[in-house]
């Protein structure tokens, strides 16, 4: 069985559009921010030089640097992402999906990535286009994210008005977590200006 869903929120982040770009481009910062349940070290690629927060040697470095750490349209990663709910839904998917993403489009204030992951034992996947559209603000940025995905197995079985709290919920703290980097990186010393 297969179901679609559908969904869009917007969050506002204290950083200026082009290190909330900076950091949503670079490989190793956005994986840190992924969320992966009980192993968060899993989703670390090209952590910084003392191992501690990836967006603090991504604002160090200079152009050259910073343009080696960018996703490119083509780009590819893969991520162990958990949309495990916690309490009170009827989702009942605990396992970390092996995720493959790809960027389809990263033109400056948009990007756009298919996901497509799965369950170890098979038992759940979907397949999904999101984009994220950066805003500046008086505060900062409008991140704007939108998404469809095909599920099936377990997610479908819960069905779409179950499952789209579930997938808000991993983008809210995505992008939470994002913000948390960038602060983090902004007192250890980085500008929280790329390049």
């Amino acid at each position: 069985m297969t179901e679609r869903v559908s969904l869009q929120l917007s969050d506002e982040l204290e950083a200026p559009p082009e290190t909330v770009w900076a950091a949503l481009t670079d490989a190793a910062t956005a994986r840190a921010a992924l969320p992966d349940g009980d192993n968060p070290a899993a989703n670390e690629a090209t952590p910084a030089a003392d191992g501690g927060n990836p967006a603090v040697s991504l604002f160090e470095a200079d152009e050259s640097g910073v343009e080696e750490r960018t996703l490119d349209p083509g780009d590819a990663l893969t991520v162990a992402l958990s949309l495990a709910p916690g309490t009170g839904t009827d989702v009942n998917v605990d396992a970390p999906f092996e995720t493959a993403v790809r960027v389809e489009e990263a033109r400056y204030p948009t990007l756009v990535v298919n996901g497509k992951g799965e369950t170890a034992d098979e038992s759940a996947s979907f397949d999904a286009l999101a984009g994220v559209e950066l805003s500046e603000t008086d505060a900062g940025t409008e991140v704007t994210w939108a998404a469809e995905a095909e599920i099936e197995g377990a997610l479908a079985a819960a069905g779409p008005t179950a499952v789209t709290p579930v997938i808000a919920h991993v983008a809210i703290r995505f992008f939470d977590d994002l913000e948390r980097l960038l602060r983090e990186a902004e007192h250890a010393g980085g500008d929280g200006e790329s390049g």
